[in-house]
């Protein structure tokens, strides 16, 4: 895929409060990556925002491959080296919504959102630490009934990325640093955390033109256990977004 990145963001508290501003000497950059995952379903994401009023339905995918950008290596530079290895570790997915109103005399479109992402998080003593890289785009598929919603196939997640080939997908690319002093996971505890007193971020946005999606046969031994059966080799299928 190519990228051309055409502005970065730089946010950080200031008396109190989180403010984010353009960086002016930002000069547009162009340039091209792919990512590749396996074609086959990991698990489900959880969207507890979207799921009090729509019926979800969603996917992700393991990453098998990323190569960094331009800004990679700075945005990463405190990260430790051991992570950094890690990074081409992301994964691939999809969230599909459609209101629970929706009826078959009333249908509604749904929204179908699919990302491909990468990321790294880790604390130090200067805080909680993240850097984060993602193509992401949302569609709006034909209306139906909420009952009607069904999770994706691989092959629908495949198809999906390839109908998307050849257009600019403005606003689709997001590369970031991000430091703060309270941990990303304080709202899970419940309740509506305090904003942290330290919040640094630097964002690189751009948009996105997906030159081609592959299917590269690739052969791997997977581990079937069970009673009375024995070790099988299958064949699993790698996608690779260009």
């Amino acid at each position: 895929m190519d990228v051309t990145a055409n502005a970065r963001t730089i946010g950080h508290v200031v008396n109190g409060t989180y403010t984010v501003s353009n960086d002016t000497g930002f000069l547009p950059a162009t340039f091209s990556y792919a990512e590749s995952f396996n074609l086959k379903i990991d698990g489900a994401l959880s969207a507890p925002s979207l799921s009090e009023r729509n019926v979800i339905e969603s996917g992700f995918f393991s990453g098998r491959g990323s190569a960094p950008s331009p800004f990679t290596a700075s945005l990463v530079t405190t990260a430790p080296a051991s992570l950094v290895n890690q990074m081409n570790s992301g994964y691939a997915g999809y969230l599909l919504f459609v209101p629970k109103t929706a009826t078959a005399v009333a249908p509604a479109a749904v929204s179908q959102q699919a990302f491909l992402s990468t990321g790294l998080f880790w604390s130090s003593a200067a805080g909680y630490e993240q850097y984060g890289r993602s193509v992401s785009w949302t569609t709006q598929g034909a209306p139906i009934a909420a009952s009607s919603l069904t999770p994706w196939s691989p092959d629908e997640f495949l198809a999906h990325w390839q109908s998307l080939v050849g257009q600019t997908l403005v606003g689709a690319y997001k590369e970031s640093y991000d430091l703060s002093s309270q941990s990303p996971y304080a709202p899970l505890g419940g309740g509506t955390p305090l904003p942290p007193a330290l919040h640094d971020n630097v964002a690189i946005l751009g948009d996105v033109v997906i030159r081609s999606v592959t299917v590269v046969p690739e052969p791997s031994t997977c581990l079937l256990m069970g009673l009375g059966l024995s070790l099988m080799a299958a064949a699993c299928r790698r996608g690779q977004v260009g």
